[in-house]
């Protein structure tokens, strides 16, 4: 408004001066003031001058501005970023081509449309935060947002907004970021397929950092597997920084070719223990790689567990001299049978072919025969040996448990080598370790005999002079047995392998004793059998002395058990009503004799079928004899349909199979117990008596 004042000043003095040059008046008849105006014409006319060039300055300004705005436009429009303006609600009041392309419509569709729409629903929650925060606080806000365009192609914007203090708009620019967020992922990807990699190989992988000029490394990264071979965490390990436990084998010279390798930039390889925290040592075996990254040396190790490797290997080279061994020992021993079988066969066909001479006397005669007789028990000895081996090797040795007596089997084995150790000069003894009324014991009489013998006979053999002596003691809840002999004893080295077969004290071929070799083999079997151990105490040149042990299981000497059966006793078990069970009449006719005195009433089945009717219709029955195996129904079943309906009677079953596992089918079919045939009629009243007195 300042500026229109001189120039409407200007324009009346411009109308006087007209007036003065085209007025027919006389001079006098202007006024002094118009005469006095008309002086500042030509000042007025150099304002005007004046203003007509500020007017152009004011032209130019605004065609540069028009430019400038031009400019503007054109840098908005065709930005690489994205530029959109959001109301309040989150609808588009303006955006450029950019902002255009990364929605996939037109600019004319796309104003007051919701920019939500375009923003994927995994980020939408953000992109509402965002929104929410810029106009709550008019402050800055920045995000990441996953925008599906109208082609449904899917891009990552890096969006920025502020509030304009112009019109309050959310002025958004949005800066695709989807190259970036590409890389990043299949970076991402790359390193979880690296580390999954990493952590589930078999083999530990390690990175120690290296320097080649000393023995230092340190641990910067491995795997689990890795830390598992050392019994520790990974983070106890990395924060360690170095290998707890390791011993190298030949540490000077694996440290000195790995420090060579590393200068050299060759892999190396090598193994070492390793012992865990919990003492187990694993064997590993290891290949290190020197690498070099960013100027500094590393070695990328792979460490293989070889431990169970190891021990297979062990096994397998063991076995490989055991079976040579095996091999050396079969041909030793087929030689040693030869010579066995043929020396007994040599002195019978010999001195039976003598015995053909007429003119033989009496004397030389019997001489003849009792060699004759010798050479046969020692045949028969051997024949025993390879039958009762070959039992032991096919699982087809019974164990007999009976009522025996130790202290008369240790009297019988005295006399009957007392003349073969009398004849070498050898004083041979023996000492009971019990009285006789405890020494009443249950056992397999035949392998107690037979360990014992022979251990004596092996004694008696490698005994040239001197003594030697046998028996047993109680301890604890066994029965040690013992034999002693003052022979030339045992090397140290032999302790252990005299007990396999064919074995006889030495590695030698050449044997210079009689016998098989197996008849320590056979007694280890028997003992182990019985639920004991045997091992031998010996030193070189003084003797040696053979243990074994065996459970104590108190028995009942029949005397002994008659007389515990006191008047009362035998009263009560007339009370008894007894069923026997069986299919053989010439069994039930035996036990009919053996239970008649002590039973009220006596019944009698063939069958299983029978036994169960006969209990059905007899519930006052207190005893069943329940045989196995009959025809149209076992003991068993038998034995289960009665406990449907009575489980107080008691059922022993009996049966003449008495092979290994029968008294547990009992057991589990309900028998309270078992007895095997031949019935020994002592054994069946004491049962009878446990249960029933």
């Amino acid at each position: 408004m300042k500026n229109q004042e001189p120039i409407n000043q200007t324009g009346k003095l411009r109308q006087i001066a007209e007036k003065f040059l085209s007025s027919k008046e006389k001079v006098s008849e202007i006024s002094f003031s118009e005469l006095d105006n008309l002086r500042l014409i030509r000042e007025l006319e150099i304002h005007q001058i004046e203003l007509e060039m500020q007017n152009d300055e004011l032209k130019l300004a605004k065609e540069k501005a028009e430019l400038a705005e031009k400019k503007y436009t054109e840098l908005y429009d065709f930005s690489p970023s994205g530029y959109l303006s959001l109301s309040k609600a989150g609808r588009i009041t303006d955006l450029n081509f950019s902002a255009e392309h990364l929605l996939g419509k037109k600019r004319s569709s796309l104003i007051y449309s919701s920019f939500g729409f375009f923003v994927s629903s995994d980020t939408r929650a953000l992109y509402n935060d965002f929104l929410e925060n810029i106009f709550t606080t008019n402050l800055k806000q920045t995000c990441e947002l996953k925008l599906v365009s109208a082609d449904d192609s899917m891009r990552y914007v890096l969006v920025n907004g502020i509030i304009s203090n112009m019109d309050e708009k959310c002025l958004v620019t949005l800066t695709d970021i989807s190259k970036g967020k590409l890389a990043e992922q299949i970076l991402l990807e790359s390193e979880e397929k690296f580390r999954m990699v990493f952590e589930n190989v078999f083999d530990g992988i390690s990175i120690y950092s290296d320097d080649p000029d000393s023995s230092m490394r340190r641990l910067v990264e491995c795997n689990e597997q890795y830390a598992d071979m050392a019994g520790r965490s990974r983070d106890e390990l990395l924060q360690l920084g170095s290998i707890v436990g390791l011993q190298l084998r030949d540490e000077e010279k694996a440290n000195n070719d790995r420090l060579d390798s590393i200068k050299k930039g060759k892999e190396y390889t090598g193994s070492y223990s390793w012992i865990r925290p919990d003492g187990r040592e694993n064997v590993i075996e290891y290949v290190g790689k020197p690498v070099v990254w960013k100027g500094k040396s590393y070695t990328i190790g792979i460490d293989r567990d070889i431990t169970k490797r190891k021990q297979i290997e062990e096994e397998l080279i063991k076995a490989k001299l055991k079976a040579e061994e095996s091999d050396r020992l079969k041909s030793a021993f087929l030689a040693n049978m030869s010579h066995e079988i043929r020396t007994p066969m040599n002195g019978i066909l010999g001195f039976t072919e003598l015995l053909k001479d007429l003119k033989l006397t009496g004397k030389k005669q019997q001489e003849f025969i009792n060699i004759i007789q010798k050479s046969g028990t020692r045949m028969l000895n051997i024949i025993n040996d390879i039958i009762n081996i070959s039992k032991i090797d096919s699982q087809q040795i019974e164990i007999s448990i009976a009522e025996t007596d130790i202290n008369e089997q240790l009297e019988y084995i005295y006399h009957f080598f007392r003349l073969e150790a009398e004849q070498r000069k050898l004083h041979i003894s023996f000492k009971n370790g019990l009285s006789s009324a405890k020494a009443f014991v249950r056992a397999d009489r035949e392998k107690l005999y037979a360990v014992l013998t022979n251990l004596v006979k092996n004694a008696i053999k490698f005994t040239k002079t001197g003594s030697i002596e046998f028996g047993y003691d109680l301890k604890g809840e066994f029965l040690e047995f013992y034999v002693k002999d003052t022979g030339p004893g045992i090397p140290d080295d032999q302790k252990e392998i005299i007990f396999e077969r064919f074995r006889q004290g030495s590695e030698s071929l050449s044997y210079n004793y009689e016998g098989s070799g197996l008849g320590l083999a056979i007694s280890k079997a028997y003992v182990e059998m019985l639920g004991g151990k045997i091992w031998v105490e010996s030193k070189n040149g003084q003797g040696s002395t053979m243990r074994f042990t065996m459970p104590y299981l108190n028995g009942i000497k029949k005397n002994e058990l008659l007389q515990t059966f006191t008047e009362e006793e035998i009263r009560l078990t007339r009370e008894l009503k007894i069923l026997v069970v069986d299919d053989d009449e010439t069994s039930r006719m035996l036990f009919n004799v053996m239970i008649m005195p002590f039973a009220k009433d006596y019944f009698q089945a063939i069958n299983g079928h029978e036994a169960v009717k006969v209990c059905q219709h007899n519930p006052g029955i207190n005893l069943v004899l329940m045989d196995i195996n009959m025809p149209v129904m076992n003991g068993y079943e038998a034995t289960r349909q009665i406990r449907e309906f009575n489980t107080e009677v008691i059922i022993i079953a009996q049966t003449a199979y008495a092979l290994p596992g029968d008294r547990e089918k009992a057991i589990e079919a309900g028998c309270n117990n078992y007895i095997s045939k031949p019935i020994n009629h002592v054994a069946l009243i004491s049962l009878i008596n446990q249960y029933l007195s």
